[in-house]
């Protein structure tokens, strides 16, 4: 009596995936390929681009009652969200005086 080859399932065979063959050969959705190299060019753009202007930090002295109201703006927006506001009134309060 001859014995019967056994084989050890595959992925593909487990999962009940039609992408996945026995030769460990994948097939490969081509529209999600192409975004992800969109997001890789968009990364590596993004971090060549090394003369732009980043954000600066510097060091003001804030009256008690705006610094309450200030910590109150970062509980409600979150990070960031005191650097953003303060950046629109500084810009504001200098377009009104010409000076931007």
């Amino acid at each position: 009596m001859a014995k019967n080859k056994r084989n050890i399932a595959g992925f593909g065979e487990v999962a009940g995936n039609s992408n996945i063959n026995n030769d460990d050969d994948v097939n490969i959705d081509n529209d999600k390929n192409v975004n992800n190299e969109d997001e890789l060019d968009n990364f590596f753009k993004k971090h060549q681009n090394k003369n732009e202007e980043k954000p600066k930090v510097k060091g003001i002295y804030f009256d008690p009652e705006v610094l309450i109201e200030l910590d109150r703006l970062k509980n409600q927006y979150g990070r960031g969200s005191i650097s953003e506001f303060v950046n629109a009134a500084v810009k504001k309060a200098m377009k009104e005086k010409d000076m931007l």
